[in-house]
This record gives structure tokens, sequence and C-alpha cells, in this order.
């Protein structure tokens, strides 16, 4: 009786062996299945990915160059720069930065946007043509004068980098030259908080006051008043209504805004 016993309580143990080690089985089985799932999914991803991102960056060739011919600092808050290209390449513009903080190494004040004259600011450079040209040839000089809005106190630091079209997978591609950037450390620079290029309540003459928020000329209201604007003691561009006197005798016209003399 005890022997029997043992035999069936052997073939039980038997049996829940076999079932664990179906079940163990059955567990390893999923464990492979998504890793294998999870390997298929990554190559997909990565195939996919790799298509968006270029496997090099855009680069200039090594003999493109600039420098930072000279620069002048106006009286009504701007700044006239001149690059030169002294590369064996033609360029298309360059970026330019400053920095008002002492002993800098790096500008970070965009001048792009403020072109006044001698370039186009787009897209965070200054370019001299609007097609995708190079046109600044090896030893040409070309001069902006920026505004300098947005920006207080002293210039510090002046950096630019010179950029080209290159050609890349068959297109025409706007590149930064960084290893060709120049900077050159400057003093002096010091920027007025506020100009009034009239001196004042100069009715009498068209004037334009500049600050650091921004640039206002001297308008008619009407055809016998005119909006002067003067600095005021806290550096900034306000405005009064003056009216052009004597009534019937003088006249505001023109752009900026001034009172003249009616023609007779």
């Amino acid at each position: 009786m005890v022997k029997k016993m043992e035999i069936i309580f052997s073939l039980e143990i038997q049996f829940k062996m076999r079932q664990y080690n179906k079940k163990g089985v059955s567990v390893m089985v999923g464990y492979v299945l998504l890793i294998a799932v999870a390997v298929v999914m990554g190559t997909i991803v990565y195939q996919t990915l790799k298509t968006y991102v270029p496997i090099d960056p855009p680069m200039c060739p090594s003999e493109v160059s600039a420098f930072i011919k000279s620069y002048e600092c106006g009286e009504n808050r701007d700044i006239e720069v001149s690059v030169q290209n002294n590369g064996k390449f033609n360029l298309a513009g360059y970026y330019i930065h400053i920095s008002n903080i002492e002993d800098s190494e790096i500008a970070t004040f965009d001048l792009s946007p403020n072109v006044i004259s001698g370039g186009i600011g787009a897209g965070g450079a200054v370019m001299f043509v609007t097609s995708s040209d190079n046109a600044i040839s090896p030893g040409e000089t070309v001069t902006t004068t920026f505004n300098l809005e947005g920006f207080e106190g002293e210039i510090t630091l002046i950096e630019v980098i010179p950029a080209r079209f290159q050609e890349i997978e068959g297109r025409q591609t706007f590149v930064s030259c960084g290893d060709a950037k120049v900077q050159e450390k400057i003093s002096g620079c010091i920027i007025p908080d506020c100009v009034d290029s009239d001196g004042g309540s100069m009715i009498n003459l068209a004037g334009t006051c500049y600050n650091s928020l921004g640039t206002y000329e001297d308008e008619c209201v009407g055809t016998s008043s005119i909006r002067e604007y003067i600095c005021n003691v806290n550096n900034l561009c306000v405005s009064n209504q003056i009216t052009c006197v004597p009534p019937g005798t003088f006249t505001c016209s023109d752009e900026p805004g001034y009172c003249r003399a009616m023609a007779a």
C-alpha cells in the first residue's frame, strides 16, 4: 500500500514538473519574440531617421576667409562695418554679432536685422544678392551700416562669420563657414542712450530721435502742427505736438515733418 502511494506521489510530481517546464518554455519564447520585435522595430526606425539626418554637415572650402577691415561708430546710434573677402572663394554674405561685455569671448547680439544700407538682412545673415549667387569676389570689400536698436552700452567685440552658397545634393544651400570666423575686440565705441538729430524742439528743422527702443522721425499732424520727438531725462524718445506759427503763414510738410513758410 505504501509503495503504491509512493508511485502515485511520484507521478503527480512528474506531472507538475512537466507543467512547470512547459510554462517556463512559454515564458522564454515570449521573451525571445519580444526581443526580436524590438530589434526589427529599431532597425526600421533607424533606417527611416537616418534619411533625415545628413551624414556629413555642409562645409565650406578651407580657403574661405574674411576679415574686419574697418568699423566706425556713428553719432546717431549706428555702426558702419567694412568686411573684406581675403580668401580664394567668392562669398554671398556673412553673419555678424556684437557684444557689450568687457573681455567677452562670444558676441551674442545679432546685427543682421538692423541693416540700414549696404546689404540685406535675411535668415540671420547679411547678404548682398537676392539669388543663390556668391557675389563677393576675392579681394572685394563690402561696407554695411547698421542701426543699434535694442543694444545698449559700449561695443567691445565684433564677430563675423563668412557664408556662401554651396551645391549639396544638386541644390544651392546657404552655408555658414564657421571655421573662418573672425573676431575683433574694440574700445571707445560707446553708444549714446538717446540722440535727437535736430537738437531738441526745433520745429523748423526736420529731425529724428534715436534710442534703444527704436527710431522716430518728426511728423506732421494735419497741415498746421508737428509731432516733434525729443530725448527726455530717462533717455527715451518722447513727442510733443506743436502748432506751426504763425498760423496761416507756416505749414507742416515733407518727410520727416517740419514747419516751413507757406509760398506767397
